[in-house]
């Protein structure tokens, strides 16, 4: 009977169980091929899957850069025909290469991130720095760009240190991926809040701002990769990967980022193990 079933595995594929009766050797036998069966199977679902989202980045990779590099070309066509006898329209045409140019360079640069994170053998370069130093920093220089876009700036830190062992340079960046989402989604002449928190052995981050262009159903995709909200795929500097990129790199300093909305505000959450009690958290 467990030949048999073996042959059966063999050709169908794994996941069937071999009858389990009594307790002898067989029984223990057929226990351990039905285990085996069970996690053979389920690791070939597991590459069936990463096959899948292999092939769904490609196609989603493919078709984001296609469009500005459809339009770099089409203006590029239109400059060899006309030459540069109208210098006003080859003024306007050079400045939407240059545009289209700049906004491809960025979704390479997200891109060749977003897969430096995922590698297996990605590794932080950690060390113990204080959060609200590094929030300063953020207040000089994302203040002074919110204010001149006629938003409203604040930050709220309740600690004078917040101790945290970070990769800074990582951490810097998903904060400005999170602060350029707040400046390109918040309503204009809108106040835009960034708190920190100690809660226990965690610290609280919370970014929020107002916003119109966001809806509830979005929420829960969010920090897929490429996935862009209505309001963002009609904008050509909007990638998909800034924020599946804060998400992993807090993912790999053990933390976590949601989001939520409340009112007309929407409120990103990010968690982080204080410094003094990393072993202790649970998040």
């Amino acid at each position: 009977e467990i030949s048999g079933e073996l042959e059966k595995m063999e050709k169908e594929g794994f996941g069937r169980e071999i009858r389990v009766r009594g307790d002898d050797e067989l029984a223990h036998l057929s226990k351990r091929i039905n285990s085996m069966s069970a996690t053979i199977k389920e690791k070939q679902e597991r590459e069936k899957e990463e096959e899948q989202q292999k092939n769904r980045l490609i196609a989603d990779i493919s078709h984001d850069l296609r469009t500005p590099l459809t339009s770099i070309l089409g203006y590029v066509d239109l400059l060899k025909e006309e030459g540069f006898s109208n210098p006003e329209k080859s003024k306007q045409y050079l400045e939407v290469v240059d545009r289209r140019l700049n906004n491809l360079k960025l979704m390479i640069d997200q891109l060749f991130e977003f897969t430096k994170l995922n590698q297996s053998d990605f590794c932080l370069e950690r060390q113990d720095t204080d959060l609200a130093l590094l929030l300063k920093y953020i207040d000089f220089e994302y203040g002074t760009i919110f204010q001149r876009t006629g938003r409203k700036w604040c930050l709220k830190v309740d600690q004078k240190e917040l101790p945290v062992n970070l990769d800074v340079g990582k951490f810097m960046q998903a904060m400005e991926n999170l602060l350029e989402n707040a400046r390109k989604y918040s309503n204009p002449d809108s106040e835009i809040v960034l708190s920190a928190k100690r809660e226990g052995a965690l610290i609280h981050l919370c970014l929020s701002n107002e916003t119109t262009k966001i809806r509830e159903e979005d929420l829960e995709r969010l920090f897929e990769r490429f996935y862009k909200t209505d309001e963002a795929r009609t904008s050509s500097a909007s990638t998909g990967l800034g924020l599946p990129i804060v998400k992993k790199i807090m993912e790999l300093h053990g933390g976590k980022v949601s989001a939520r909305l409340s009112g007309n505000r929407i409120f990103f959450d990010v968690l982080l193990e204080a410094a003094e009690e990393n072993h202790e958290a649970n998040i």
